[in-house]
């Protein structure tokens, strides 16, 4: 885990790896996002360092000022209070974070006994002396992945088919007798031979439940976030429109909550879309532009703790009738193939 986390635009490398050296000097650990390892993967790992830093230096300039990338960064570290903000350039800073000082490094070069190095310096310095120590972590456990619970779901739920395929001819051949026995009963008799007629065929349609064959069981994935599982739970149609809903739920096998930063936002929505019969189909806007889905969270994340869920939904237009299923594209896991739309034409 780092002190610090920089918070940059990628315009602006020179600039943020001067500053990671300089602040290396003063003894703290720094972790920016040219640290990354091969093969990593790259939001997961900035989400997590984002997550663990004791303090996050966001480097605000003409660049980064429409960087979402780094206005997200920005807005988490402001709710969890460890934003140390910095100027890079004159520019005016995104509201929301006005009310934050931001330390003047205008013409900085690097030098370490430059007045804004050296005010930002004790800032940080502050902030790291009031925040709280991270707790020791138990070692890891061996993880269950997603993918293993949802094989045992399917074969529970293969197996139940099979035990009511098994026993509804048992079922079928007492219904019978039962009608046999209500045609021979004398009048006198026939209360209660129809009353366990009756029973007999209640029991008949609870089996015939059990043996018909539900469409549209959750289509799941792994995602790029390492603990979370997505699923889509309703593909339905309704006349012109498709209705979508996509759940990511915190399945990691330790107890710690996860944050996912930069993917459920307005700039992202045409990165959810639909592809069937070779044409892909976009979110539906409405008058004003605004997508038809889930209004972005708070604060531009959404936080899950353990075994807890984050649902999506968003409308699209329907495509043609004779189309029966779909593949649904995301920026958060690989494409949902197949998904079978359920609901009426």
């Amino acid at each position: 885990m780092a002190d610090i986390f920089v918070s940059y635009a990628r315009q602006d490398l020179q600039f943020a790896e001067k500053l990671a050296k300089a602040l290396e000097t003063r003894g703290w650990s720094v972790w920016w996002d040219r640290r990354i390892a091969g093969g990593d993967r790259f939001s997961e790992v900035i989400a997590g360092q984002l997550k663990e830093a004791r303090c996050c230096v966001t480097v605000w300039s003409s660049q980064s000022v429409g960087s979402r990338w780094v206005y997200d960064e920005a807005g988490y570290a402001l709710e969890q209070k460890k934003l140390v903000p910095v100027l890079a350039d004159a520019v005016d800073i995104p509201l929301g974070f006005r009310g934050i000082h931001a330390v003047d490094l205008r013409g900085w070069r690097g030098n370490l006994q430059h007045a804004g190095f050296q005010r930002l310096a004790q800032d940080i310095s502050d902030r790291l002396d009031s925040a709280p120590q991270p707790e020791p972590k138990e070692p890891d456990k061996p993880k269950l992945r997603a993918s293993d619970t949802y094989r045992a779901a399917s074969w529970l739920r293969e197996a139940a088919r099979a035990a009511a395929g098994f026993i509804t001819p048992v079922i079928d051949r007492i219904a019978q007798r039962l009608k046999a026995v209500v045609r021979h009963f004398s009048t006198s008799k026939i209360t209660a031979a129809a009353s366990a007629c009756v029973f007999g065929v209640l029991v008949y349609f609870v089996f015939l439940e059990l043996r018909e064959e539900h469409t549209t069981p959750a289509v799941v994935q792994n995602t790029t976030v390492d603990g979370i599982l997505a699923q889509v739970t309703r593909c339905e149609r309704n006349n012109n429109t498709l209705s979508i809903s996509l759940q990511v739920v915190n399945n990691a096998q330790e107890n710690k909550s996860i944050t996912l930063i930069g993917f459920l936002i307005p700039p992202r929505f045409d990165e959810y879309y639909l592809f069937a019969e070779g044409k892909k189909y976009l979110m539906l806007r409405a008058q004003d532009n605004v997508p038809v889905a889930t209004p972005a969270p708070q604060g531009l994340h959404v936080s899950l703790d353990p075994g807890r869920t984050y649902t999506f939904w968003a409308k699209y237009t329907a495509p043609p009738p004779d189309v029966k299923s779909i593949t649904f594209y995301t920026p958060i896991a690989n494409p949902f193939e197949d998904v079978p739309i359920t609901g009426s034409r």
